[in-house]
């Protein structure tokens, strides 16, 4: 998977967006979150953009999937069953097989999970559908920004006890945690107060989930693990 080619196209169609953000919002543009919301990137896309209470796949006994890309229709279709964070990575991975695999088939079933994690054996479209959803909901200079507005601009955050008492986490479970485990990136991406200073988390600022930030901090390499620090 060519990660950097599938940041630069999520970063191409942010910079479209970005620029006509006065003539979309004349009456005042909205944060990046919002401004990159999937609906509003299937709108700029000029795709159909829906929501359903439920989408069961095309064949007898399948589950029920998260998201479909119906191509013929040009429409993206949402289950509504999900989690608001799931349902806006849904958005952001279909709208990625509009941009990256543009003969993909017009059904195709997703996870219902945003990211199932490293050891993920999905196709690989699917895995890059995922990657451009991050890149698209999490822009690499807007995360670096937030998280520096709270956690400080020296990076990466490594895992100490002082980080761990100003994150009031639990010191035990953190200093015990299995090599390969998220549980530190994840208090981080919850956090909403470090020290005395009190903000919206970073999970809910992007409107993701804890694992999908968790794993976008580590790559953009804003937090270090103590064993690995």
């Amino acid at each position: 998977m060519d990660k950097a080619a599938i940041e630069q196209e999520a970063r191409r169609l942010q910079i479209e967006i970005f620029g006509r953000r006065d003539l979309r919002y004349p009456l005042g543009v909205p944060d990046i979150p919002t401004l990159f919301d999937p609906r509003n990137v299937a709108d700029h896309c000029e795709l159909h953009y829906e929501e359903r209470v439920r989408l069961d796949v095309a064949y007898p006994g399948g589950p029920e999937a998260a998201g479909v890309w119906d191509r013929d229709r040009s429409t993206i279709l949402i289950s509504t069953r999900y989690s608001y964070e799931t349902q806006r990575f849904t958005g952001g991975h279909e709208i990625g097989h509009f941009i990256l695999h543009p003969k993909l088939g017009d059904r195709e079933l997703h996870r219902e999970r945003p990211i199932n994690g490293p050891r993920d054996t999905r196709p690989l479209i699917e895995r890059e559908a995922d990657y451009f959803s991050s890149c698209l909901l999490m822009p690499r200079q807007t995360v670096i920004k937030e998280f520096s507005a709270r956690f400080g601009s020296k990076h990466p955050l490594v895992l100490n006890e002082t980080v761990a008492f100003h994150l009031k986490a639990d010191i035990g479970q953190l200093f015990s945690q299995a090599p390969g485990s998220l549980l530190f990136a994840q208090t981080v991406a919850t956090a909403q107060s470090f020290g005395r200073s009190p903000f919206k988390s970073l999970t809910s600022y992007f409107g993701v989930s804890p694992t999908a930030m968790a794993i976008r901090l580590h790559e953009l390499g804003l937090i270090a693990d103590y064993l690995t620090a």
